[in-house]
């Protein structure tokens, strides 16, 4: 695994984090059993039960947060409103912000 050949061979790394949620969780757990929790800032990406487990546990210091209920509901807006009222979105590219988890505002998104 790359990850692990990194993380053993270059001493100097002093953060990681994820882009996808898979990743997440394959990162914190080879975080863990090479003993660099809390020697490391871990990123991960994505809220769900293995991410929050990781954060309460050490392993992970923050999570990004993209939001998919948020994402879900404005892709169906935007999807009703040009099949019923024809209208097309004011935009091109939507964007649905992104919010940085940490221990202490976990419990507001859970």
């Amino acid at each position: 695994m790359k990850l692990r050949q990194h993380l053993l061979t270059n001493r100097d790394i002093s953060a990681v984090y994820s882009v996808n949620a898979r990743i997440s969780v394959t990162m914190a757990k080879v975080i863990q059993e090479l003993g660099l929790a809390g020697r490391l800032r871990v990123i991960g990406s994505d809220l769900f039960d293995e991410n929050v487990k990781n954060m309460r546990d050490g392993i992970l210091n923050n999570i990004i947060f993209k939001n998919p209920y948020k994402q879900a509901y404005l892709a169906s807006k935007l999807l009703m409103d040009r099949l019923i009222k024809g209208a097309d979105p004011v935009r091109d590219v939507q964007y649905v912000e992104s919010v940085l988890l940490f221990q202490s505002n976990l419990s507001m998104y859970l």
